[in-house]
């Protein structure tokens, strides 16, 4: 380095507009659903401050993208060796929102207790949904619910649907009935889902 080079490295770093060097660097590769190949890193203070980061990264990334920590051509063997084994195949994930419609069967609806009522509606479109708790939930939109849906959670919807391969915000042209539990007039929740 020479002197100039040095003189303002000492002025950058006098303002701190360089960063320490990181305690812990962890990193690990995500696929998309299409295939693509991400590398995400995590720096911290210490390997493991790094490794804790890296985890929530790599959580957010799946529920929010649908990443998965297996290549595509991995997630399809373990997919055949479950089915080989005798493990039932996952559920279809429905059409998007742009794509062809999706059509599956539910279990049979619960009765409803007393004072409670069944209301049944179409559904043409859903949504995965993230409570504040953190659990992925499915919005279900149509006939008189189009403008802010009825909730449907994962219990019904993840008879039709593996959640945890839809992320939150993600929509999608369905073509089903739904029945709902009313209670005192209002709509609570979708109970089943044809």
């Amino acid at each position: 380095m020479t002197n100039e080079m040095l003189d303002e490295r000492d002025e950058l770093d006098a303002r701190g507009a360089l960063l320490p060097e990181a305690g812990g660097v962890c990193f690990t590769d995500l696929w998309s659903k299409t295939g693509a190949k991400i590398c995400l890193t995590a720096r911290g203070a210490n390997a493991m401050e790094a490794l804790d980061d890296l985890v929530a990264s790599v959580r957010y990334a799946m529920d929010a993208y649908g990443m998965t920590v297996d290549p595509p051509q991995v997630a399809a063997r373990k997919a055949q060796a479950a089915q080989e084994a005798g493990a039932p195949a996952p559920a279809p994930t429905p059409a998007k929102a742009n794509g062809t419609p999706a059509k599956a069967a539910a279990p049979a609806a619960p009765t409803a207790g007393t004072g409670e009522e069944i209301e049944t509606f179409h559904v043409d479109k859903i949504e995965v949904v993230m409570s504040p708790k953190g659990q992925k939930y499915v919005k279900c939109f149509g006939g008189p619910f189009t403008k802010f849906g009825v909730s449907c959670w994962p219990e019904v919807a993840g008879e039709l649907w593996n959640l945890d391969d839809m992320g939150p915000g993600e929509t999608y042209n369905v073509d089903l009935t739904a029945k709902a539990l009313k209670q005192d007039g209002k709509v609570k929740k979708v109970i089943a889902l044809e």
